[in-house]
Parts: C-alpha cells; structure tokens; sequence
C-alpha cells in the first residue's frame, strides 16, 4: 500500500515521513492511507456549499487519470474550514471522512471502517477512525482537536 510511512502530529497539525534506524520507515501502511485519504484535499461535488473564499471545487490533479473510472484521492473535509462547529458541521465532516475511506472497503484493504466524530467543548471536534481488517484485528487512528487542523489548515 505505501513505500513509507507518515505520522501524525497533533501540535503542527501535519504529517512527516517516520524514520527508523536512520531510514525511511514503512511499517504503518494503514495509519498512512488515513492521512493522505484524509489530508489531501478532494474535489468537491457540484452540491457542496464552497466556502467564501474558496478557489474552485479544488481536488487532485492526478484525478484525472486514474486507471479506475471515478477513483479519486482525498477528502472534502477543506469545504468545513469556514463552517461554524454545528451538529450539521459535524455530521458533514464525519460523511466526508467516511467517503475518502470507503475507498479502503471497495479495494478490500479492509472489511469496515467506524467514524467517530465528537464535539469536546465549544471549539474542539476529536476524530477517531477505527479499521476492522479481515484478519479480526482493527486498528484506531485518532484525531484530537481535527476541527483546530481544519481552520487553521
């Protein structure tokens, strides 16, 4: 699935490439394919609401020549950046993290995927995507304090 890994930190609200024994680290391929499907900024359906300042349904260049019709990369969760934190923002955000998932269940990566997206307090959305694989094993990815790495993205 990937070449190397990424992980997630919380304070600068990015991802790096891991590095171990002074070499590029691929031993979190799943804990990858979440940040890229979810950090990488998808284009946006005709029915999505843009916010204000937006350029365009933005997306992935390379979209447009994928080798299945219709595979895309990335998720819509830049179009909540403006959104104020409302039970619709939410539920908004929690489609959009499952629709840059499902990607995972059709290619049969994995047999489920659980979104959880929770208000903590007045300005803070915590995200949890929990991964059932075939095998029986299942694997948490958490996101705390997602809705700081959205507005200030």
């Amino acid at each position: 699935m990937t070449d190397i890994s990424l992980a997630w930190d919380p304070v600068f609200f990015s991802a790096d490439a891991t590095i171990s024994n002074g070499d590029l680290s691929g031993a979190d391929p799943l804990g990858t394919a979440v940040i890229v499907s979810l950090f990488t900024w998808g284009r946006a359906r005709p029915d999505d609401v843009l916010p204000d300042d937006s350029e365009g349904r933005r997306g992935w260049w390379g979209d447009n020549f994928a080798e299945v019709e219709g595979d895309k990369i990335g998720s819509r969760l830049w179009i909540y950046a403006r959104s104020k934190l409302t039970p619709e923002t939410i539920s908004g955000i929690k489609s959009a993290v499952s629709d840059a998932l499902k990607w995972m269940i059709d290619d049969k990566i994995v047999e489920k995927i659980e979104v959880v997206a929770a208000r903590n307090g007045l300005d803070r959305l915590d995200l949890s995507v929990t991964i059932f694989q075939g095998n029986g094993n299942k694997r948490e990815v958490r996101f705390d304090s997602l809705w700081e790495t959205l507005k200030n993205g």
